[in-house]
C-alpha cells in the first residue's frame, strides 16, 4: 500500500494550548513541519492557530482519519464535518469553514472581487490624475481654450481645426 499517494488524504487536529485546530492534507509529515515553521516564524501572527502559538506552547500533531482514493472535494467536505464537530471555529483555532456551498463560494469570491476593484481603481485613480498633472506640467503644446494638451505641434495644429474646436472659438 502506498500511503503517500497523492490520491490519499488525511484529516488532522493540531492541539495547541487546550485549543483544537482542524485541517487536512495530502502529505501529514510536511503538513506538521510546515505549521511548526510557520508557528516559530513571525510572518503569520494575522491567523489565528499562529497567533496562539507562545515558546512554551506544547504542539500536538494528531492524525484522525486516513482516506484512500478521496477527491480533493470529498476531503475538503470531511474536514468541514470536523470543523463543525468540534466547533473549531467559534472555540478552537480555525479561522474558517474550509468547505463552502458553490452558492457561499461564489458570493465570497464576487466579494473578494469587488473589494479588490474597489482597491485596486483607487490606486488606478490616483496614478492617472498624477500623469495628467505631470503631462499638464511637461506639455508645451496647449488649447487653454478647450483645456486640451498635445504631446507634439501636429497635434494641436489638427485640434485647431476641428469642428469642436472652432464652435467654441466663435462663441
Amino acid at each position: 500500500m502506498d500511503v503517500m499517494n497523492q490520491n490519499n488524504g488525511w484529516l488532522y487536529k493540531i492541539l495547541l494550548n487546550d485549543k483544537i485546530y482542524i485541517g487536512s492534507t495530502r502529505n501529514p509529515k510536511e503538513r506538521k513541519k510546515c505549521h511548526l515553521r510557520r508557528c516559530i516564524s513571525n510572518n503569520y501572527k494575522h491567523i489565528k492557530l499562529y497567533k496562539n502559538w507562545t515558546k512554551t506552547s506544547k504542539f500536538e500533531f494528531i492524525i484522525l482519519d486516513y482516506f484512500e482514493n478521496i477527491s480533493d472535494y470529498e476531503l475538503t467536505k470531511k474536514e468541514s464535518e470536523r470543523i463543525i464537530y468540534y466547533d473549531s471555529i467559534k472555540n478552537g483555532l480555525n479561522s474558517k469553514n474550509s468547505f463552502l456551498s458553490e452558492e457561499e463560494d461564489l458570493k465570497q469570491r464576487r466579494e473578494a472581487g469587488k473589494r479588490y476593484r474597489e482597491k485596486h481603481n483607487k490606486k488606478v485613480c490616483q496614478v492617472l490624475k498624477k500623469n495628467r498633472l505631470e503631462h499638464k506640467k511637461n506639455s508645451s503644446f496647449r488649447c487653454d481654450l478647450c483645456n486640451f494638451n498635445f504631446g507634439c505641434k501636429r497635434d494641436l495644429d489638427r485640434h485647431l481645426n476641428t469642428k469642436r474646436h472652432q464652435n467654441k472659438f466663435s462663441l
